[in-house]
């Protein structure tokens, strides 16, 4: 409510009680036809009525000239409180705003956190995975480890050695040059 719309309320207010008291008045005291005072005098205690509603009136005006300025300065304390009560709204509206955004950003983060995580995760599976097929899959004994023979045990891990054996030493004959040239030429 604008101080102004108030303003022109109380104004109507004060306009309806005068006119009021000048009717009160009419009807409290006897017509006179012309503005010698002599009839007023001739009715016993008319102008002490008057008089008394005439105090009665301007009290009833006073009264309300008070009441229409509380109202005024209430109204006037009630739109401080509205425009506060705005202000806070806009800055409560740009907190939220603001609030709203941040978290926003956080759950990106959380999301892009979450997907490295599961990326690291299958990574790791799949490098385990190829270690395991490497070093227990059917290609195991193939080019790094080399087959054992057909009657050398396996050694210990799955993994076989071949072993070379050493050519026995036997005594020959000692050889002179000449059966060695004729063994040469065979």
């Amino acid at each position: 409510i604008d101080v102004a719309a108030g303003a022109a309320r109380y104004a109507i207010c004060l306009f309806a009680i005068g006119v009021c008291t000048l009717t009160l008045s009419a009807y409290a005291m006897p017509a006179a036809t012309s503005m010698d005072p002599q009839p007023l005098l001739a009715v016993p205690g008319a102008g002490t009525r008057g008089l008394q509603q005439l105090n009665e009136t301007q009290r009833t005006v006073a009264d309300t000239q008070q009441v229409g300025a509380d109202i005024i300065e209430t109204l006037g304390v009630q739109r401080e409180q509205l425009t506060g009560a705005v202000q806070t709204q806009n800055e409560m509206e740009s907190v939220l705003t603001r609030s709203s955004n941040l978290i926003k950003r956080m759950l990106r983060r959380a999301d892009m956190i979450k997907l490295t995580l599961w990326l690291i995760v299958f990574a790791l599976l799949c490098t385990i995975v190829g270690i395991a097929l490497y070093r227990w899959g059917p290609n195991a004994h193939g080019k790094h480890s080399p087959s054992p023979p057909a009657g050398e045990p396996a050694a210990r891990g799955g993994h076989t050695r071949a072993v070379r054996s050493q050519p026995a030493l036997t005594s020959r004959p000692a050889c002179d040059s000449a059966t060695m040239l004729v063994l040469l030429d065979t």
